[in-house]
C-alpha cells in the first residue's frame, strides 16, 4: 500500500475548491503533498517534480500523479517566485508584441514533450507508482482554433509517442467530450472555467481509480 501521495499540475489540480487530487487524497488517507499551482505551464511542473524528488526521495511506497497542462504556456522564475503565464494568447503576462516575436507553439510542445520524457525516466528510476493525466489532450490539437491551423507537430508527436501512449483521458475530454473549454455546471460559477467538485469526484471514480487498479495487475 502507498504511504505518500504527491500531486502536480495547474489549477485543475489545485483550486479554490477541492480538485481530483484532494478527493483522491481524502479517500487514500495517507501523507499527501499537492505541489500544483494555478496558471503554471509544464516547465514549472517538470522542475517542481525534480525538486520534490530531491527533497523527498521518491520510492516504491509513493504514488505520483501528474496532471500536465496546456502547452501554450511559459514559466519563468523571477524575484524568488515562479511567474505563471496562463495561456500565452490571453496576453495576461506577456503582451502581444512579445508573444508574436518570441513564443512558438510547436517549440512549446517540443519542450513539454521533453519534460514528459525526462519525468518518465526519473520516476521509473525511483521505483514509485505513477500516472499521467492532463488538463487537455496532449496529442490532439483543437483544429477549430485558428492558433493551431498552420502548425504541423506530427514529427514531434511521432518522436515522443511512447511517452504519450499511457496518458489517461484528459479532464476536458472526459468531462466535456469537447474542446477547448470546460464549463462549470454550478450556476453560481458561470464565469469560472474549472470543473466543479462533483466533476472532480466523477473523474477520480471513473478514470483515476480504474487506472490505479491496473497499476497492480
Amino acid at each position: 500500500m502507498y504511504k505518500r501521495f504527491f500531486a502536480f499540475g495547474c489549477s485543475f489540480t489545485k483550486w479554490k475548491w477541492p480538485t481530483w487530487a484532494d478527493v483522491l487524497a481524502d479517500q487514500l488517507q495517507i501523507e499527501y503533498h499537492n505541489f500544483a499551482q494555478p496558471a503554471v505551464g509544464n516547465e514549472y511542473i517538470f522542475h517542481k517534480i525534480v525538486e520534490t524528488n530531491v527533497k523527498y526521495k521518491f520510492n516504491e511506497k509513493d504514488l505520483i500523479i501528474v496532471c500536465w497542462t496546456n502547452f501554450a504556456r511559459e514559466d519563468r522564475y523571477k524575484n524568488n517566485q515562479w511567474i505563471p503565464s496562463g495561456n500565452m494568447y490571453r496576453y495576461a503576462v506577456y503582451d502581444k508584441k512579445w508573444v508574436d516575436k518570441w513564443f512558438d507553439l510547436k517549440g512549446s510542445l517540443i519542450k513539454t514533450s521533453s519534460f514528459v520524457a525526462s519525468t518518465t525516466h526519473l520516476l521509473e528510476h525511483t521505483g514509485c507508482s505513477y500516472l499521467y493525466s492532463s488538463m487537455m489532450p496532449m496529442t490532439l490539437l483543437n483544429t477549430q482554433d485558428p492558433l493551431y491551423k498552420d502548425i504541423d507537430v506530427n514529427d514531434v508527436l511521432d518522436t515522443y509517442k511512447e511517452y504519450y501512449k499511457n496518458f489517461l483521458p484528459s479532464m476536458v475530454e472526459y468531462l466535456y467530450n469537447s474542446l477547448p473549454y470546460c464549463v462549470n455546471p454550478d450556476p453560481q460559477e458561470t464565469n469560472d472555467n474549472h470543473p466543479s467538485e462533483e466533476q472532480h469526484q466523477l473523474y477520480v471514480k471513473n478514470v483515476i481509480y480504474p487506472a490505479l487498479e491496473n497499476l497492480h495487475v
